[in-house]
């Protein structure tokens, strides 16, 4: 982790905004679980998706799914956190049994 963002880590739980985290499963260069899944963790209202056969360059292999995911935030409530990853969770859900 960069030393920017290690350092501004501890503080990530007070983020009020909506937040998705996209992650490409193949990806080589991020620990998806104690990076991405963390993050995930800690930031209540974010939501995570995880696509199969994306790599680290999600955003230009699944271009359309990260365009998705940009438009739920964009759509997202801040005044209902729980709402936004409730249904994050069921497009999470959707979008891996859609790739089995």
């Amino acid at each position: 982790m960069v030393p920017a963002a290690y350092s501004s880590s501890a503080r990530y739980g007070e983020l009020k905004m909506p937040l998705v985290i996209v992650v490409g499963e193949e990806d080589q260069l991020v620990d998806i679980e104690k990076q991405s899944a963390r993050l995930h963790h800690e930031v209540p209202q974010s939501a995570m998706h995880r696509f199969p056969r994306a790599g680290h360059m999600v955003h230009q292999t699944a271009t359309e799914k990260v365009m998705g995911a940009i438009n739920e935030a964009a759509q997202a409530r801040t005044s209902e956190p729980n709402s936004f990853r409730q249904a994050a969770d069921v497009l999470q859900q959707t979008t891996i049994r859609k790739a089995s």
